[in-house]
């Protein structure tokens, strides 16, 4: 996996998150610039490496902001759905995902690109 959070939009909110913690370079890139590409193994990655950048103070700030910006969207769809089909009988349900690929690391990087943190 990798992380979905390089539009405008998410990188503003990474930017003024960072800020509000007096860690303004934090939120100057567009999330962890170590992650590595798409089909990349953990281990050779910066970030999810074992002992990667995923443990530091600073991805304990992105990942938990990550996870955050995603629940807040996850909120919003489900609120916008129920306003449409609320009161029409339609039974709603939902799917959470179950990440096994690359269960075995440290950093649990599918869980973590996937928002579970």
């Amino acid at each position: 996996g990798a992380f979905q959070c390089y539009d405008k939009y998410m990188r503003a909110s990474l930017e003024a998150a960072a800020e509000a913690i007096g860690k303004r370079d934090w939120g100057s890139s567009e999330g962890p610039h170590d992650s590595g590409q798409y089909n990349q193994f953990p281990e050779d990655t910066g970030f999810f490496k074992k002992e990667g950048t995923w443990k530091t103070e600073y991805g304990e700030f992105f990942l938990a902001w990550y996870s955050s910006k995603l629940l807040q969207h996850g909120d919003s769809i489900l609120a916008a759905a129920k306003g449409i089909f609320r009161g029409t009988g339609a039974k709603l349900s939902a799917k959470v995902a179950g990440i096994h690929w690359h269960y075995g690391t440290r950093s649990h990087t599918a869980e973590f690109t996937a928002g579970y943190y």
